[in-house]
């Protein structure tokens, strides 16, 4: 199911994520309570929108460093993204 309110907080960021700087990651991430201690991180290894949409956990757990929770709940925020993603591509 897509969240319907997933960008709501975030209008002034395209929808189409792949368009995503850098910048934009960062000031997605920094509105999250879950994720937001990590876009120093995001920020330092150049996390794009494409590059977030290509993430898999085992890059933020081995090549990053990030703990297996914090692992998981910023893959739970980047697939709820790739959702949005989709279903905003598919409905052009």
């Amino acid at each position: 199911m897509i969240h319907g309110n997933i960008m709501s907080t975030h209008t002034g960021l395209p929808s189409d994520i792949r368009q995503w700087s850098v910048a934009q990651v960062v000031q997605y991430f920094k509105s999250t309570s879950d994720c937001a201690a990590y876009v120093d991180l995001f920020e330092s290894q150049e996390v794009d929108g494409i590059a977030l949409l290509l993430l898999t956990h085992e890059a933020l757990v081995k090549c990053l460093g990030i703990k297996l929770g914090r692992a998981v709940k910023i893959m739970n925020r980047v697939q709820e993204l790739k959702l949005y993603h989709e279903y905003h591509q598919s409905n052009k």
